[in-house]
């Protein structure tokens, strides 16, 4: 189980750390999905953030061998391999971050 959250700021901070030292480990890959439907169908590739709970058929699903149950106990990020953004603005601030 994921625990309480009592300081969102200091939360937020712990996951950030954690997110820049998985991201830090190794090359990361940046890239844009195009066309109608794109976040759609980006999160529909990608699969369930939780690569236990992920489909088969998806990046995830096929690829992932983490869980967000075990990354918790563990005091890190999940290794979920990929990231989607979830809307028009969130990809918009992205791009402009990555590429």
């Amino acid at each position: 189980a994921v625990p309480s959250i009592k300081d969102p700021h200091t939360h937020g901070l712990k996951v950030l750390e954690a997110l820049r030292r998985y991201i830090s480990r190794g090359p990361v890959m940046a890239f844009c999905f195009g066309g109608e439907d794109a976040i759609s169908v980006a999160r529909r590739v990608t699969g369930y953030t939780d690569p236990a709970q992920a489909e088969p058929g998806t990046v995830r699903g096929d690829l992932g061998v983490d869980s967000i149950e075990k990354s918790t106990q563990e005091g890190r990020a999940v290794e979920n391999l990929v990231h989607a953004s979830g809307s028009p603005e969130e990809a918009q601030a992205e791009l402009a971050l990555w590429l």
